[in-house]
């Protein structure tokens, strides 16, 4: 079977991954771009030191469902109505395979930002924080929150059927041991 180079690409991952290298060749022939970006399953996996992903193409996704949404019904219902059409319709395609990939502090912030300034506008109001603690009343939960539980959920659903030292290893991956206390790994 042979390897469509159309429409493979490779990023390059690591401290020298600004470093010039050649492309990598397949056993036909045939070269493999290297990109900077590469989408894979709705994600783009970012050329960096780290394994990093890009999520401005979620972003753009989440506000077009969203303005679609709020564009036919925005005023002629209630906003219970809005909010349920928010959380069904417009969270899950903002929150898309965000629990497999690294998320840091400032992406949480941006992905937050987005869900807030739509429910500035579900609202009325221009106090951003308003915005928030309105969206919290309606049980919707942030970025932050919503994603921990997905974590948690990705996490839990292979031990799910299996004895006690299962679960203590779920334990032992999820959180650390230090003095007898559960700190969660990386903060999350």
């Amino acid at each position: 079977m042979s390897i469509n180079v159309k429409k493979s690409s490779c990023p390059r991952v690591g401290p020298r991954y600004n470093s010039l290298c050649s492309n990598l060749t397949t056993s036909d022939g045939l070269e493999i771009m290297r990109m900077n970006k590469v989408r894979y399953l709705g994600v783009y996996l970012v050329s960096s030191k780290a394994f990093s992903c890009n999520y401005d193409l979620m972003k753009q996704s989440f506000y077009r469902a969203f303005n679609a949404i709020y564009g036919k019904v925005g005023r002629l219902v209630s906003v219970d109505v809005v909010i349920e059409l928010f959380k069904t319709k417009c969270m899950p395609i903002l929150l898309y395979g965000l629990d497999a990939c690294p998320v840091s502090p400032r992406q949480l912030r941006s992905l937050n930002h987005v869900v807030v300034s739509c429910s500035r506008k579900i609202f009325n109001v221009n106090n951003s924080e308003i915005a928030a603690e309105c969206l919290k009343i309606f049980g919707v939960s942030d970025v932050a929150e919503a994603l921990a539980t997905r974590k948690d959920r990705l996490v839990k659903a292979p031990f799910a059927r299996y004895n006690r030292l299962s679960k203590r290893l779920y334990n032992r991956l999820l959180y650390n041991r230090i003095d007898n206390r559960l700190y969660r790994v990386n903060g999350v």
